[in-house]
């Protein structure tokens, strides 16, 4: 018996250790499903808000039956509560449109198309130049040729950014971006210091992401004549 007593003993401890171990890891993991739970809910919540919001802004009334879906929102699964708010606020960005006038704006202004027509004019001479066939497009999303492995994270940085140009090589299979142009017109600062401010920081962002992909940025700005050498320097020498 002395000699099984120990064992018992060291059963018994292995036992105790083991019956704490389960139990703080079935704390931790409750108190997980309940974080990621309450924030889930938090998420579904500020989603339901912003489209409130996007109703007030459009002078569409919240009627009772939004009330309710509100209510069901946080009992969903996260898959169905985010189709449905993707469905609520398809229907109101619909409701919206009926109630706004738009019209169709000039795409640039006089200056921007002039300098247009001259970047074009340029890219024809250096196609037939180098035999190949650079192109350039206006108003151009820097989400459209910036890859984010996380979306949500780089359009917290970039934003809805454009940039007034992008050249690009239109090979074969794909159009790749070989340079961006930037036109600092007369009006490119706005009329006061608050519109400066503003125009100098977005400037300053869209550099930064564009020095992180290494992709060239010509900035031309009034009575500049030395924009064409840069460019035929940048589609030669980018990639």
């Amino acid at each position: 018996m002395t000699n099984i007593f120990p064992f018992i003993i060291g059963f018994f401890i292995i036992f105790f250790i083991l019956i704490v171990f389960i139990k703080v890891n079935f704390k931790n993991d409750r108190e997980q499903k309940d974080k990621y739970g309450n924030e889930q809910k938090r998420e579904v919540l500020s989603s339901f808000n912003y489209i409130l919001k996007m109703r007030e802004k459009l002078g569409l009334k919240t009627n009772s039956s939004l009330w309710k879906i509100k209510n069901t929102l946080c009992d969903l699964d996260e898959k169905t509560a985010l189709e449905t708010l993707d469905n609520l606020a398809h229907q109101t960005r619909l409701e919206g449109l009926k109630n706004i006038t738009i019209n169709t704006k000039f795409l640039l202004n006089t200056q921007e198309t002039h300098i247009f027509s001259q970047i074009a004019n340029a890219l024809a001479e250096f196609s037939s130049k180098y035999k190949k066939h650079f192109a350039v497009y206006p108003q151009v999303s820097l989400r459209s040729f910036v890859a984010e492995k996380k979306d949500e994270e780089f359009w917290y940085i970039a934003g809805n950014r454009y940039v007034d140009f992008v050249v690009v090589d239109c090979r074969e299979k794909y159009v790749f971006p070989k340079c961006v142009i930037e036109y600092f017109g007369s009006g490119h600062y706005g009329e006061d210091n608050i519109s400066s401010k503003k125009a100098s920081k977005s400037d300053e962002i869209k550099k930064a992401i564009l020095e992180k992909i290494k992709l060239p940025l010509i900035v031309i700005r009034e009575n500049d004549n030395s924009w064409k050498e840069k460019l035929e320097k940048a589609i030669t020498e980018y990639r």
